[in-house]
């Protein structure tokens, strides 16, 4: 459909309907893959998760245990 001659509602309205319709096309196409997710950076490069990659042991922070809580009186 050209837009040009036809009524602005008219040309929204098909403009709609068209985004629409790839729009439930592409959620089809990602419904319909199996298999694991893989997150992307926006430069499309994966992201490491944390199964892949430990941060190293200097940046993690030290164990809470029981004896280095203050305790608060009562």
């Amino acid at each position: 459909m050209t837009a040009e001659g036809n009524a602005l509602g008219v040309v929204a309205d098909w403009n709609d309907q068209e985004t629409e319709n790839k729009l439930e096309q592409q959620r089809e196409i990602r419904h319909e893959q199996k298999g694991p997710i893989e997150l992307l950076h926006r430069n499309g490069t994966p992201v490491a998760t944390s199964q892949e990659q430990a941060p190293p042991a200097g940046d993690q922070a030290p164990p809470v245990s029981i004896q280095n809580v203050p305790q608060i009186p009562q």
